[in-house]
């Protein structure tokens, strides 16, 4: 007699027995000294013996066996003990029957217990689909002919589901080059659980740090085996949409994935659970508000994602401002997620320019202030076209303009270019008394000064300020008699 190829260690001894007259594996074990517990994970003593009793090679013998190791090579995979079910036994009702109906002998020595069923990631038989049955501890003693046709009666074959499939796949066969086969069976099998327990709780809008029901549960490893089927960017794109619907649920920005963070935490970086590790880091850096030194798997070299807040501390600006710059002035295409009110978490390389630029700017009221001018005059100014500015979006509610702190530095630059270097001997007056007593607009006597008109300007006080220019009427009555007029403010704008 030789083991079937998906047979476990167990399976094989006790129809070994059974075929020499035992009535069961356990009788065998109490009428020979030899511990099942030994048969089941084909401990040293057990095997000799059993290569001795069989003529099976140990090789083969141990293919199946449930060694007593953390980490164990089961098939062709490597699976946690944790894992495999080495006591509570379960089978597939429509097997067995085929077993019995396509087999020889003895009706018991005809059906084995497959290797896939210890899988506790398996919940459904590979070929029929249906759901394992847990043995009955009286099952040497039933009428197995019986047992089964009544279980078979209940148990409709609907066919394999997709994650039973491939879990059974690869405990029979080397993997394949998908991307769940560049994992060690049982990282794969963990990492489909914890998908899915995310996308549970993108379902139900909670976060929690544990797969509803355990990394067993089928409804989970079945959700998660569907999104890394089809690949490491499937996975990432999951993950993304999970941070877009879940990020604002967080107490905390990291506990969004509180999950996966209990599961790899104790994991080391280089082991099998790595490359899990590194895309877990990469992904919270690349999605969620980390700052440089804080820890998630890995201590976060630099910050790659803001919120309005953490971006208006860096940069300097209102939050009103971050936001309106983010989604008005960018498109959005920086925005991750958008949730609350007002909240908004963003990518920063992608905002960075834009952000810099809107440091460097000023409100109309901010620019009157350094100018030193009313904002009637800084009004005319803007509506002149002497300092270019941009404004937010309507969708942020109250329109702003914002004028460069470049080009009010510019403007200022221009104008005291043109103040005179030494005292004058001439009645100067204010430039706004000047609008009163030659009748003309603050920005055209600007204009006049801009361009070089006037030959008399000077300051009333050595700080910089509009209102404190001071100018001779004459000279600009002169100007406006001798036939210069609208020209002024064209040629003050070049």
């Amino acid at each position: 007699m030789l083991p079937f190829d998906d047979e476990t260690a167990e399976s094989f001894v006790a129809r070994l027995v059974l075929a020499n007259g035992f009535h069961s594996l356990a009788e065998f074990c109490d009428f020979t000294g030899t511990r099942q517990g030994g048969i089941i994970a084909m401990d040293r003593d057990e095997l000799d013996a059993v290569v001795r009793w069989s003529g099976v090679s140990e090789a083969r013998l141990q293919a199946f066996a449930i060694r007593r190791d953390g980490i164990v090579a089961f098939g062709a995979a490597q699976v946690k003990r944790t894992q495999l079910r080495a006591t509570h036994r379960r089978y597939c009702p429509h097997c067995f029957s085929d077993d019995i109906r396509n087999g020889t002998g003895y009706p018991r020595t005809r059906i084995y217990m497959r290797a896939t069923w210890r899988l506790s990631v398996i919940s459904r038989c590979s070929r029929h689909g249906v759901p394992l049955v847990d043995l009955p501890e009286d099952f040497d003693t039933l009428d197995l002919k019986a047992l089964t046709d009544i279980n078979v009666k209940y148990a409709v074959a609907s066919g394999a589901l997709p994650h039973d499939r491939y879990f059974s796949e690869r405990l029979l066969e080397p993997p394949a080059t998908s991307y769940l086969d560049t994992l060690p069976l049982y990282v794969a099998a963990e990492l489909c659980a914890v998908l899915g327990g995310l996308h549970h709780f993108a379902a139900e809008g909670k976060i929690s740090d544990r797969v509803p029901g355990g990394m067993t549960n089928p409804e989970c490893l079945a959700s998660g085996y569907a999104i890394a089927a089809e690949g490491r960017e499937a996975v990432w794109d999951f993950l993304t949409s999970y941070i877009v619907k879940m990020v604002g649920k967080a107490s905390k920005y990291p506990m969004v994935y509180s999950l996966p963070l209990r599961w790899l935490r104790d994991e080391v970086p280089g082991g099998d659970y790595g490359s899990i590790r590194e895309l877990f880091q990469d992904h919270a850096e690349k999605h969620l508000p980390l700052e440089q030194g804080e820890t998630f798997l890995t201590v976060v070299s630099r910050r790659r994602v803001h919120t309005v807040y953490s971006a208006a501390k860096e940069y300097g600006l209102p939050e009103a401002r971050v936001r309106d710059v983010v989604i008005n002035q960018a498109g959005g295409k920086a925005v991750i997620a958008v949730f609350g009110s007002r909240s908004v978490v963003f990518r920063k390389d992608e905002a960075h320019a834009l952000l810099i630029d809107a440091a460097s700017q000023l409100t109309t009221t901010q620019a009157a202030e350094r100018l030193g001018c009313a904002m009637t005059q800084m009004e005319a100014l803007l509506n002149e076209g002497y300092l270019p500015f941009s404004t937010n979006g309507e969708a942020m509610g109250r329109v702003y303009r914002w004028v460069s702190a470049d080009e009010v530095q510019r403007f200022q630059d221009r104008v005291e270019a043109r103040l005179s270097p030494t005292p004058t001997e001439h009645d100067l007056v204010p430039v706004l008394d000047a609008t009163k007593i030659c009748h003309r607009a603050f920005v055209e006597i600007i204009a006049l000064i801009l361009s070089g008109q006037l030959a008399h300007v000077q300051m009333s006080r050595p700080e910089f300020r509009l209102d404190k220019i001071m100018v001779n009427p004459t000279e600009i009555d002169e100007l406006s008699g001798s036939g210069f007029g609208g020209e002024f403010l064209d040629r003050a704008r070049r």
